[in-house]
């Protein structure tokens, strides 16, 4: 199940906790806003980031390093950014007419494990939400869902051009793995949900399952 920190009431973020605090007094900090990067330059020879390049408003920016490069663009944007620095899968990258492959990955070390999505917004057909959300318009309710920290399932990112600006293409191959390890742990879930809601204290607030349910429940049995 998942934790959030709070200080005062104030839910707490990475950028809250350690950047924030901090702007104000570190003359050696430097934010660029609305910059895109495009690549780690990475030294062919020794194999060693050196710089990366940025667009800003229209302009190329290259930035040169004294120590190192940190990238830290997320599970999405990270590989991206590596691969259209010729980090990757060398057959991939030359696909894609990225020429220069500095550092060649095999597919396995270029797969991901995502430790879930918040969904802020959830797009669907009105045949969907008539049937699951209409009927339960302003009432009471509350929702139980898992946070799968160690999903046996690997899925990919690949590139869907050499052009930086535009969007990977994300493969999450959700409940793929040989022995549908992800799905059982999902379904003991749901059932720890069930149980959870059956308990006393849960009792006396009047829950009951909303229907319908796992439809399509042929990989598996909830009970």
């Amino acid at each position: 199940m998942g934790m959030d920190i709070l200080k005062l009431g104030n839910k707490l973020f990475n950028c809250c906790l350690y950047s924030t605090p901090f702007l104000e007094n570190r003359p050696n900090l430097h934010i660029s806003k609305n910059s895109h990067v495009l690549k780690i330059i990475i030294d062919p020879d020794t194999k060693t980031a050196t710089g990366f390049q940025f667009e800003k408003q229209g302009k190329i920016y290259v930035v040169e390093a004294t120590k190192e490069v940190v990238l830290s663009a997320g599970a999405i944007a990270s590989p991206q950014i590596l691969m259209l620095s010729g980090v990757g899968p060398a057959d991939h990258l030359k696909e894609k007419g990225i020429t220069t492959c500095t550092i060649t990955l095999d597919s396995s070390e270029c797969d991901i494990s995502d430790d879930g999505v918040d969904i802020r917004y959830a797009h669907g057909t009105d045949e969907v939400w008539n049937k699951f959300y209409q009927p339960i318009v302003n009432k009471d309710s509350w929702t139980s869902f898992p946070y799968f920290l160690r999903p046996k399932s690997r899925g990919n990112i690949r590139l869907a051009s050499n052009d930086p600006f535009d969007k990977p293409l994300i493969n999450p191959n959700y409940f793929s793995d040989a022995n549908d390890y992800d799905i059982k742990v999902s379904v003991e879930f749901v059932k720890f949900a069930l149980a959870l809601s059956k308990t006393e204290a849960s009792q006396k607030m009047g829950p009951r399952l909303y229907d319908p349910g796992c439809e399509d429940s042929g990989r598996t049995n909830i009970g």
